[in-house]
């Protein structure tokens, strides 16, 4: 897997191993426009939370946004890359932004007596102190206080923890809020959230595109618990597999074998000279790209390639890409268009220029097939997918609530939150005035109730 959402043999891989880079939390991003498709979702934000981050990316029209370059090891405030900080990488990636909040981040005590959580994480080792090795509070031990998560055990059961210990643990950040471990526990659930609505609103609103737009996907071991706090009102929220979504999902849908080449045009006017030469060049590049194909042992049948074009406005230092032009006329229209959805604004009246031409090789793959198994919807769940009842926090207090397992949950299932579900994989919270139905492929739909 490579970070721009495509596939390499080992041999091209080893080749040039920065792009493999971020190709984990890429695959993610894949699997969530592969299945936003089969939905027939145009516009998704996928939303990642994992054990010590949270990550978000967008796509558009069935695509995922890509980035020209990224920053490896660098830093990040709120989300957003600090520039400089980092390796700068000069390979295409799919754009995400990210946030230090995961299940194992950790709650803490600042110098103003002020609760505060993460950036540091338990990892996996210690952990959570529920693990029974740690004694740091984190996300993880909070939501087992809030009984959102199982408080005898994870992993569908097969894993025991030690719900006294968290309780313990966030007991050591409760003094702001008069030692009241419910509360501190609340605390710790709200401002991670928080952090995490930031990287959506990162990658959606300052992307120029608004939200309310969208379909949220979470994904990850902690996206289903934390999604219906982190979605936008009048956004539905759709679950799927959650933690084998990165890693199965995504992978089986990626491009088999992608091959990029670009080729600079000097920052030249947009003009019917420079056109010329773009196509020219576009020719070259794509032949390179159909070689580099061959050699990653895709058949001549299976390639297809994509033309990309940098334009930005004379005197600015980014430039932004515009994919399959047909003409310059095109491509220039299509530019202002990109800079008016990113920026707010389009300066037509203002020479543009064209900085590079891109070809981009790319190999099919057969695709996993999700079989779709429609059945009457509005009914109630059936009675043995109700493991139990508990008392779970729903923001204000705690409150009996049904607790169900995925498995038997069947397409046309529809409940009313509060509600939790269960599964080996991960965690849904169902929210106070949100509704979840199972949909014919099994994901988990859930809207606001109106």
């Amino acid at each position: 897997m490579r970070s721009d959402g495509g596939m390499a043999v080992l041999k091209s891989a080893a080749r040039r191993p920065a792009t493999l880079i971020e190709s984990g939390p890429a695959s993610g991003v894949i699997g969530a426009a592969f299945l936003g498709r089969a939905l027939g979702i145009s516009n998704v934000l996928s939303f990642d939370m994992g054990g010590t981050t949270a990550k978000a990316g967008t796509i558009f029209d069935g695509v995922p946004q890509i980035s020209a370059s990224f920053e490896a090891a660098g830093s990040t405030h709120s989300g957003r890359s600090v520039k400089g900080s980092g390796y700068p990488v000069r390979f295409p990636f799919v754009d995400l932004a990210e946030v230090s909040a995961g299940g194992g981040t950790i709650a803490w005590i600042d110098a103003a007596k002020t609760l505060r959580v993460g950036p540091l994480s338990a990892g996996a080792d210690p952990g959570p102190a529920c693990y029974g090795i740690g004694d740091r509070p984190t996300v993880t031990d909070a939501n087992v206080v809030l009984r959102r998560s199982n408080p005898r055990a994870l992993l569908d059961g097969a894993f025991p923890i030690d719900a006294a210990r968290s309780r313990e643990a966030i007991a050591s950040v409760a003094a702001p809020v008069g030692d009241d471990v419910e509360r501190a526990a609340a605390g710790i659930v709200t401002l991670v959230d928080a952090e995490m609505a930031k990287v959506l609103r990162i990658v959606s609103v300052e992307r120029g595109h608004d939200p309310r737009d969208f379909t949220l996907l979470a994904f990850g071991g902690g996206g289903p618990l934390h999604a219906c706090a982190v979605a936008a009102e009048h956004r539905r929220v759709a679950r799927r597999h959650p933690a084998l979504a990165r890693s199965l999902l995504g992978l089986r849908a990626a491009r088999g074998g992608r091959a990029r080449h670009r080729g600079t045009l000097d920052r030249r006017a947009a003009d019917d000279e420079t056109w010329q030469r773009a196509r020219k060049l576009f020719d070259a590049l794509a032949r390179e790209s159909d070689v580099a194909l061959g050699e990653q042992g895709v058949a001549k049948s299976d390639r297809s390639f994509v033309r990309e074009l940098d334009l930005r406005y004379v005197g600015q230092s980014t430039e932004l890409a515009v994919t399959a032009p047909r003409s310059l006329e095109e491509a220039v229209e299509s530019f202002h268009q990109r800079h008016e959805q990113r920026y707010g604004f389009a300066a037509r009246q203002d020479p543009v220029e064209i900085v590079t031409a891109r070809a981009i090789g790319i190999g099919t793959t057969p695709k996993p097939r999700l079989v779709c198994r429609r059945r009457a919807g509005g009914r109630a769940p059936e009675q043995r997918a109700l493991r139990e009842r508990r008392d779970v926090f729903d923001g204000t207090a705690f409150v009996d609530t049904p607790v169900y397992g995925r498995p038997h949950l069947r397409p046309g299932d529809l409940f009313d939150g509060p509600a939790v579900v269960e599964q080996y994989d991960a965690t849904t919270y169902v929210a106070p005035a949100w509704c979840a139905r199972v949909d014919g492929y099994g994901n988990l739909v859930m809207e606001q109730r109106r």
